[in-house]
């Protein structure tokens, strides 16, 4: 059973003018990772359990309390500080077993941190149900420190190491000593031995909403879950209304307020689930791809899934998709659209 060390006298103390995190009397040290407690309400769980949107939601916020918990860290003190923030370039989520559905359900969330090298620190978490050990979420957040005077990628090694420095310390992690790799998304997951095999393409135009973005009116990154269930009623996918189980993201350019995209979607039908490619594309350029996995969890995602959203595979994807009468690519080990057709 797993419980983290609480004490129930203590009490949230906060300062005038100065916000306080009521989770971060609760967030302990246990077995190389942060954990807090949340609990479940009306909008996280559907007919289905804990949805993957509010799965994802929990996970972010875990972030910001976990890194205010270990190095005093938010992001308005890393941006005045050190002119410094975090960007999620791409994403993973795997529900893998059927979550708690009632509310006032209580889910331990953690937080585990790298620091590779500059610029990377990504980031991994699980969610464990009160009174269990074994995990019903997991999630890879592939993190990297930003510059937000031109808002690119950190290219200072001195201000990633000032960063670094405290949360190393915080999160009991050694100074690399040059041979940490960065983990590449493809090879986190198992190989499934086969590629991605599409055999129905959709398609229809989709435009950002204020709804789907945060504060800095760019995409908000848990919002790709309710963003893909939009364009499957816009297309008629016959899997309207399953849950999501699992998604990978590749947000390889920053999608704002009004942008207008042409999306393909590529569907995998198996015996028990949706396995579904989701290409973003602007003036004919693919911008951002999603895989989501919709049925009954176990939502496992495998290397050949997240190699087909890679930048690499944009041309390949966008070519067959706007293509009247599609020549298909040659099968490589990643993805076969050679069965794919429209419909």
């Amino acid at each position: 059973m797993l419980r983290m060390p609480t004490d129930p006298q203590r009490q949230v103390v906060s300062t005038p003018g100065v916000a306080t995190l009521p989770e971060l009397p609760l967030t302990s040290w246990h077995e190389d990772a942060y954990w807090a407690p949340y609990a479940t309400y009306m909008e996280d769980v559907g007919e289905k359990g804990l949805r993957l949107t509010a799965a994802l939601n929990k996970c972010e916020r875990f972030r910001n309390v976990g890194l205010k918990k270990g190095a005093g860290f938010t992001l308005n003190a890393l941006k005045e500080k050190f002119g410094a923030g975090i960007l999620l370039r791409e994403f993973a989520l795997e529900m893998t077993l059927a979550a708690p559905s009632d509310i006032m359900s209580l889910l331990w969330v953690s937080l585990r941190l790298e620091l590779p090298c500059s610029p990377f620190m990504p980031m991994y978490q699980v969610m464990v149900p009160e009174g269990s050990t074994t995990p019903v979420c997991k999630g890879v957040f592939g993190m990297l420190m930003l510059n937000t005077a031109t808002m690119s990628v950190l290219n200072d090694n001195r201000i990633y190491e000032e960063v670094a420095a405290p949360l190393r310390k915080a999160f009991n992690l050694n100074k690399p000593n040059g041979s940490e790799g960065v983990p590449k998304f493809p090879r986190i997951y198992p190989s499934r031995g086969s590629p991605f095999r599409p055999t129905q393409l959709l398609g229809c135009s989709y435009t950002i909403m204020p709804s789907d973005c945060d504060m800095y009116r760019v995409i908000f990154h848990p919002q790709m879950v309710a963003v893909c269930e939009k364009v499957n009623y816009a297309v008629g996918a016959p899997f309207c209304g399953t849950p999501a189980v699992a998604i990978y993201a590749n947000l390889a350019k920053p999608a704002g307020v009004d942008d207008q995209f042409d999306v393909r979607v590529f569907v995998e039908a198996t015996a028990q689930q949706h396995r579904v490619l989701y290409l973003f594309s602007a003036a004919g350029v693919g911008v951002m791809t999603a895989f989501l996995v919709y049925g009954a969890p176990p939502g496992q995602l495998f290397s050949e899934d997240i190699t087909a959203c890679g930048a690499p595979k944009f041309g390949a994807l966008e070519t067959f998709g706007r293509a009247v009468a599609p020549t298909p690519p040659a099968p490589d080990k990643s993805m076969d659209l050679t069965r794919c057709s429209r419909s």
